[in-house]
C-alpha cells in the first residue's frame, strides 16, 4: 500500500487563513515538526498530499534522526506528552509509525 506523505520540507499551509504556526522549540528540534504539522492540520481538518517528488531529504547516518532506533522513545514520548494519548494508544501509534518508517527508508 503506498502511503502520501507530506515532507516538512515542501509542506504549504494558509497562513492568511489560519494565522502564522511556529515550530515548538521546547521540544528541541526532536519532533517540533511533527507538532508543527499536526497543530496545521488540526486547525483546517484536511491534508492533501501531491504524489510529485518536489524535494528529497539527505539522511546521514550520524545525525539526530539519521539512527531511527534512537526516535523510537522520543516519537513515544510526543503521543504521550504533546499529544496526551493514553499508553496503549502511544505504543499502538509509536508502531505504526515504526513499521512506516520501514517502508520510508527501506
Amino acid at each position: 500500500m503506498e502511503i502520501d506523505r507530506i515532507g516538512c520540507l515542501t509542506g504549504l499551509y494558509d497562513s492568511a487563513r489560519h494565522g502564522k504556526v511556529y515550530l515548538h522549540e521546547e521540544l528541541k528540534s526532536i519532533r517540533d515538526d511533527y507538532a508543527y504539522w499536526y497543530d496545521i492540520v488540526k486547525l483546517s481538518g484536511t491534508a492533501y498530499g501531491n504524489p510529485a517528488v518536489l524535494a528529497r531529504y539527505r539522511v546521514l547516518t550520524g545525525s539526530t534522526t539519521g539512527n531511527k532506533l534512537s526516535l523510537v522513545a522520543k516519537q513515544y514520548r510526543f503521543y504521550r506528552q504533546y499529544l496526551r494519548q493514553g499508553m496503549p494508544s502511544a505504543l499502538v501509534n509509536t508502531l505504526r509509525w515504526g513499521i512506516s518508517g520501514l517502508g520510508k527508508f527501506s
